[in-house]
């Protein structure tokens, strides 16, 4: 099994962990035994490979890219949400303050108290579902401003299967080549 191994002289010990492209690494003491991780790796096999399957199952969409080109989808993607945002708000009676397309790697988009809409550029690598998906939830916001039963019954209303948008967004791995 392959696996990378980062050494660090205050480490006491070991720390195995699997990254959502199935990539192994170990964490360890500078005068740890390579033995001693090659074993710690062995004896850990079954859970690795169940992390490795877990992460395999769950992103089906898994797409690398170039900070040049992550620029270029900012720029490509403003206007796309803007005219989405503007037809939603004014089906929705709302008014967001501004849209804004981020570099954001952990959410999809965020609504600041202010109505200041920001979505991730990552949106420009979905699906035209789950982009309106991600206006209607952001506009949501405006009027709840949490997430309760109250703000996805709002969001019901515009999209009654929001749910298989949803779970269309979680298969999505999207990230930067290093």
């Amino acid at each position: 099994m392959e696996y990378k191994v980062i050494r660090n002289h205050r480490r006491r010990r070991l720390v195995l962990t699997v990254s959502v492209d199935g990539k192994v690494t170990i964490k360890a003491g500078r005068f740890t035994s390579d033995k001693y991780i090659e074993e710690f790796v062995n004896s850990k096999k079954d859970w690795i490979e169940k992390q490795q399957k877990y992460f395999a199952d769950k992103y089906h969409h898994r797409i690398q890219v170039t900070k040049e080109e992550r620029e270029n989808l900012k720029k490509q993607f403003l206007p796309v949400m803007e005219e989405l945002v503007f037809k939603y708000s004014r089906m929705m009676d709302v008014n967001p303050k501004s849209v804004k397309i981020t570099v954001a790697e952990k959410r999809w988009g965020s609504c600041g108290r202010n109505g200041a809409i920001c979505f991730s550029y990552r949106g420009a690598l979905v699906s035209q579902k789950c982009r309106e998906y991600l206006v209607v939830h952001e506009l949501c916001h405006i009027k709840h401003f949490n997430h309760s039963k109250d703000f996805y019954e709002e969001i019901k209303k515009y999209m009654p299967d929001y749910r298989d948008a949803e779970k269309e967004l979680d298969g999505y791995y999207i990230h930067i080549e290093q």
